[in-house]
């Protein structure tokens, strides 16, 4: 990433690293679904913005996926409920237009489902 002030900085994305910040946030109390956001954003920040497909990250995803569907108790293999849809896309700032409300709801939703290994049709 370069800066203005031509300054070069490149945040090191490799497992290792990954599994520290994610014990990291493990230590302050987050649930394993943030943990499993927090890694899914490295892993994007590493395909767009460094431009690379290594370290695979997949293993480290897919257990913290895991992991937060047990934390949240819901089946791995059932599709989500209109109750459980509704808690994924969480509150909404009622100040926004109803499309961006929508918009975010549902990309809440699309960012759930492939932790959960199933489709999800939200209308």
């Amino acid at each position: 990433m370069t800066f203005p002030q031509g300054l070069v900085n490149e945040l090191a994305v490799n497992r290792e690293t990954t599994l520290q910040f994610s014990r990291m946030l493990l230590e302050v109390g987050a649930p394993a679904w943030q943990r499993w956001q927090a890694v899914r954003s490295l892993e994007c920040y590493r395909d767009l913005v460094l431009g690379r497909s290594e370290p695979d990250l997949s293993s480290i995803i897919a257990k913290l996926a895991q992991l937060g569907k047990q934390e949240r108790n819901l089946d791995l293999e059932v599709p989500p409920t209109e109750e459980e849809l509704a808690i994924i896309r969480g509150k909404m700032d009622p100040a926004e237009p109803v499309l961006v409300q929508t918009m975010r709801g549902d990309m809440r939703v699309l960012h759930d489902t492939p932790a959960r290994g199933r489709s999800i049709s939200s209308g």
